[in-house]
């Protein structure tokens, strides 16, 4: 009996910490919450509850693909030098589509983000309200500067032609985006439903967010490959990246 009174009291009070856990939450309408548009909420958010998952995606090369150059100038991993990148550029010699000397190279106060941040590294800027990547590249393995599409950078947006790969939550209409990275929603799906949930709506929750562990290997292959098979869009005659693909549903 002494036993059994014991278990009962230990549950009781757990229970009673668990209601004063979950006391702390906001009411949500989970009807009214689901039956809003999903929106993207950024890694940041996701942090909030998964900071050991956070931190392990922090230490991939997919939190670093693109980065705010206006927020920290170190994540340029070269020197800006002009002189010693036309140096380079001319070495190149009949493979350059324009003069070494012709070939724009940006101010490193013009440049709003790097690409890349291990074996290469490009640059984007911003002209006319419109990103793009600047015609130079700087591969770390050789310390070498390189040309890349010098003649026709200013005829290709970044977020048209490859903005959905290098950061989450692009809106082509808005010319905007949620997160300078692959972020956590991008191989997950939009997470505004699943963050606003409370946690006693466990089935909810696990209903709002998409975890590729738990798909069949060719759906969760697909999430991969909206990115790495580096296809056409089927919804977008010009962009070079999967406008509007879910994580969980057909590419």
């Amino acid at each position: 009996m002494k036993g059994r009174t014991l278990a009962a009291a230990i549950s009781v009070v757990f229970l009673a910490l668990v209601l004063m856990a979950c006391g702390g939450e906001p009411a949500v309408d989970v009807k009214k919450l689901m039956a809003s548009p999903k929106a993207f909420v950024g890694s940041d958010t996701c942090k909030m509850c998964h900071l050991e998952h956070f931190d392990s995606w922090m230490m991939t090369l997919h939190s670093r693909m693109t980065q705010d150059v206006q927020k920290n100038r170190d994540v340029i991993i070269a020197d800006f030098d002009e002189k010693r990148i036309r140096e380079d550029l001319a070495k190149l010699g009949d493979k350059l589509k324009v003069p070494a000397d012709k070939i724009f190279i940006p101010k490193v106060e013009d440049i709003k983000y790097t690409i890349g941040s291990q074996w290469k590294q490009r640059y984007i800027i911003e002209k006319g309200g419109v990103l793009y990547i600047a015609p130079i590249q700087y591969n770390a393995d050789t310390d070498r500067w390189v040309n890349y599409n010098e003649a026709t950078w200013e005829k290709n947006p970044w977020l048209l032609k490859c903005g959905g790969c290098h950061a989450t939550g692009v809106d082509l209409d808005k010319q905007k985006f949620v997160e300078p990275a692959v972020g956590c929603e991008a191989c997950h799906g939009k997470g505004s439903w699943h963050a606003a949930l409370p946690k006693t709506a466990v089935f909810e929750k696990r209903q709002t967010i998409v975890n590729p562990a738990k798909l069949t290997m060719g759906v969760a292959t697909e999430i991969c490959g909206s990115c790495h098979n580096r296809g056409k869009s089927t919804k977008h005659k010009d962009a070079e990246w999967a406008v509007g693909f879910e994580p969980g549903k057909a590419l």
